[in-house]
């Protein structure tokens, strides 16, 4: 059941997609070995969340709410793997371009999972917004070549994206945001290191675990800070008050947020084109509201 959103949940939507956004821009400053970076982060996200336990305390939770948690913690780390990876192979605009289509799953899996409607102006949005998908797709003179490798990895990782934040929808509809999120993380980062481990013990290359520079941990808290806290652990708890399939919508604005920060920071091409993608992605974004449902609350006439 969806409850009502509020002028803190609308506002607070645009903030977890800009942190979303700065991830792909942080995985490309760092050169650690890609499990390391995961399970630092996902360790770095349980120990804030036990810090902010004060304020919004972690309860217990039976064995069987640990499994199915510790389930949906394994699809998250499948998707940061694969996003890491397809971010450190492919350009970071055409990484997160290729990454919008999992509202396509989303959709699926929502209908599938959660017994959501899928509204006729969701399908319009999305086909007006992959307008400007396949515009940006579509340009050339990257310094990062364009892999078969690497596209394969960001889809597989949208297909991840979707289904985590599908069964987190369900699972938060009984449990609150701190408390998941803990036990999520914490779960996630259990397979992490569980990965690290096993290579080192059974593989001839180890892997370096905790011997960073100092630059490396910053990037590891920011990742933890920015992208996880400020914007996975957000918007799990924003997805309790908006229909799913129009969040995943509003989420294709992130990879022109992206490419804008890569431009700024390691100058990636930044173009017309780029910006005539974003006209059709924002159209597709302004179709995808309920400007009705939108103007009876703000008069105070409730849904």
């Amino acid at each position: 059941m969806i409850s009502t959103p509020t002028t803190k949940h609308y506002t607070s939507l645009p903030l977890a997609l800009i942190m979303l956004a700065s991830a792909p821009i942080l995985i490309r400053f760092s050169n650690i070995h890609f499990l390391s970076l995961i399970s630092w982060r996902l360790i770095f996200v349980c120990t804030l969340l036990f810090i902010i336990n004060f304020k919004f305390p972690i309860r217990k939770v039976s064995f069987k709410e640990i499994r199915k948690i510790a389930a949906v913690g394994l699809f998250l780390f499948l998707h940061f793997i694969t996003w890491v990876i397809a971010v450190r192979n492919l350009p970071i605009s055409v990484a997160t371009i290729i990454y919008a289509t999992n509202p396509i799953y989303t959709a699926i899996f929502g209908k599938v999972i959660l017994k959501e409607k899928y509204h006729l102006r969701y399908f319009m949005s999305l086909l007006i917004s992959m307008i400007g998908i396949v515009i940006i797709a579509n340009i050339k003179g990257s310094t990062i070549p364009v892999t078969a490798f690497g596209i394969t990895a960001i889809i597989i990782s949208a297909i991840f994206y979707s289904l985590y934040m599908v069964l987190s929808k369900k699972i938060r509809q009984s449990t609150d945001n701190t408390t998941y999120s803990f036990y999520l993380n914490g779960s996630a980062a259990i397979f992490g290191f569980g990965c690290l481990f096993f290579n080192n013990l059974f593989f001839d290359i180890p892997i370096n675990i905790i011997s960073f520079q100092n630059i490396e941990w910053i990037y590891v808290l920011l990742l933890a800070v920015f992208p996880s806290l400020l914007g996975h652990t957000l918007l799990i708890y924003l997805v309790h008050f908006f229909n799913l399939n129009w969040v995943s919508i509003f989420k294709l604005i992130n990879p022109l947020i992206s490419s804008f920060l890569a431009y700024i920071f390691f100058k990636e091409s930044f173009t017309v084109t780029h910006w005539v993608a974003f006209g059709f992605i924002l159209i597709g974004l302004i179709n995808s509201f309920d400007l009705k449902s939108l103007w009876r609350q703000k008069n105070g006439q409730g849904n």
